[in-house]
């Protein structure tokens, strides 16, 4: 399954976290919740983080950011821009 997408917002980066999925990985979860992650893992004050296959926000209001890096991730920056600017984004 290596290489497949990963996406997780919120709290739910620590869940992957527990569970040593982001050994390696640069992350972002709910700033509340930042202590809570490994430290070599944490990603400063960005809002959402990509990192290879791993896609982490920190909560709701990063929700439109979070949801336009899967759609980039999935089906290409063009779709994402495409859909950013219908829905007033960009």
């Amino acid at each position: 399954q290596a290489g497949k997408l990963i996406a997780a917002i919120c709290a739910a980066p620590l869940i992957l976290s527990d569970l040593d999925l982001l050994s390696e990985f640069r992350a972002v979860c709910y700033p509340a919740d930042m202590d809570k992650l490994k430290a070599h893992i944490v990603s400063g004050n960005e809002k959402t983080v990509i990192d290879r296959n791993l896609i982490t926000s920190a909560g709701a209001g990063t929700a439109v950011d979070f949801s336009l890096a899967i759609i980039s991730s999935l089906l290409g920056r063009q779709v994402s821009d495409k859909l950013s600017r219908k829905i007033i984004y960009a």
